[in-house]
């Protein structure tokens, strides 16, 4: 019988092993939510994209683009409010746009030097 519990404990134990080895992979960083958000219809376009991600961004490191169906759409620089813990990046909207469709494209780099990328879409009527 204690022959049983020492090899059920030794294989809970490389279970344990292994999903501590797979988590840090699902701890980059992610977009948490958006503004405007994934899939929304606008009846006016955005002067601004809001973007809060799961850890703090190195925005030197880190790129965004808007594009719709004339191309791509000029943006201005990215800030974040350095002083509080969950402030989104916002991104200016400097060119025009007009009716359809626009991807969201990011690609960051989180404080802890690990890239994520994803992208997103909205609708302008």
């Amino acid at each position: 019988m204690r022959f049983r519990s020492l090899i059920g404990a030794s294989g809970l134990a490389a279970a344990l092993a292994l999903s501590t080895a797979a988590t840090p992979a699902r701890r980059h960083t992610q977009l948490v939510k958006s503004q405007p958000a994934a899939h929304d219809t606008l009846t006016t376009a955005p002067t601004q994209l809001s973007l809060w991600y799961s850890e703090r961004l190195e925005l030197h490191v880190s790129t965004f683009k808007l594009v719709g169906p004339k191309g791509a759409v000029a943006l201005g620089p990215a800030t974040i409010e350095v002083n509080q813990k969950s402030a989104p990046v916002v991104i200016p909207i400097t060119g025009g746009m007009e009716h359809g469709r626009y991807d969201v494209q990011w690609n960051v780099s989180a404080d802890d030097g690990h890239p994520a990328k994803g992208t997103f879409f909205f609708v302008v009527k």
